[in-house]
């Protein structure tokens, strides 16, 4: 009688420590926060240039969304070292390619709990391979956001000016138009393409209600020459990223841009006030949202 009394008191005391222990497990595996980060610029299969510093970009999330992501890691050799992203939500890394050969890019998210294991691979040539093949027909060259640098889209600058880009294509083809990233209210917006010497290629007015431009010609570019796409503003107020450029060009097939890649002009300063002029200066790296379109034929 005394064992049977015994054995039953201790499963009644059993029950309660063995229901807080399932209770524990099942209060910490609610807790996890799995993160997720993922390259998205440039996309896979680009030719990186050499001794040139190049921004690579994506996203981290969680089940909780991407504040619960405390850090983002980013490897170039597969996974086999790491360095620290700067961002987490939206993350960049700048890697500048020294020799020849593949660039296997793997980015890692962590929370407070865990370490993502990475698997998907982002792969580049470094300083030769073969041409991306083109997934469109109008290509755009848009930029990513860059982790350690603010979206402005409108800058309190009320000045006339003309804010442009360099940019460089890895193909024969025509730049067709631009895009820009304005969304001040107002027009009289005028777009260029120049050469890098400061001649006009071409210029053309927005479209009735949307800030696409086309050219009534469309500008026939090479590889190995460097070209400015632009607008003047007259009222300025235009989009810009400050430092978007600093020590970091950027590339996506067809296209791509150096270090302070950014360039303007302002118009007070002549020659036309009225007019704008070719963007010859930089600022601090600013990126200022001109996004060129790219056509293998007019």
């Amino acid at each position: 009688m005394f064992h049977r009394l015994a054995a039953a008191a201790a499963a009644v005391l059993l029950v309660p420590v063995l229901s807080a222990s399932a209770a524990s497990a099942a209060s910490a595996a609610s807790a996890e926060v799995h993160p997720s980060s993922f390259v998205v610029f440039p996309t896979d299969g680009n030719v990186l240039p050499l001794n040139v510093p190049i921004m690579i970009a994506g996203y981290s999330t969680s089940d909780d969304g991407p504040a619960a992501v405390t850090a983002v890691d980013v490897s170039v050799d597969g996974g086999h070292t790491w360095q620290l992203a700067q961002g987490t939500g939206e993350w960049s890394y700048i890697h500048t390619a020294t020799t020849t050969g593949q660039v296997d890019v793997v980015s890692r998210a962590r929370s407070a709990t865990e370490v993502e294991s990475p698997w998907r691979h982002t792969r580049y040539a470094a300083g030769s391979g073969p041409l991306k093949p083109l997934p469109c027909t109008r290509c755009e060259f848009w930029q990513p956001l860059r982790g350690d640098r603010d979206y402005v889209a409108v800058d309190s600058d009320a000045r006339p000016v003309e804010v442009g880009q360099k940019v460089q294509v890895d193909r024969a083809g025509y730049i067709t138009g631009v895009t820009l990233g304005n969304y001040y209210p107002g027009d009289d917006l005028l777009a260029r393409v120049w050469s890098a010497d400061g001649v006009l290629l071409a210029e053309a007015h927005e479209s009735p209600w949307s800030r696409f431009f086309y050219f009534p010609e469309p500008v026939p570019v090479v590889p190995g020459e460097t070209y400015v796409v632009s607008y003047f503003t007259p009222y300025g107020h235009y989009a810009v990223t400050n430092g978007h450029f600093t020590g970091a060009g950027t590339v996506e097939a067809p296209f791509s841009s150096p270090p302070d890649a950014g360039v303007y002009h302002y118009a007070d300063e002549g020659p036309v006030p009225e007019l704008g002029g070719f963007p010859d200066q930089t600022w601090g790296g600013s990126y200022y949202w001109v996004i060129p379109h790219f056509q293998l034929t007019p």
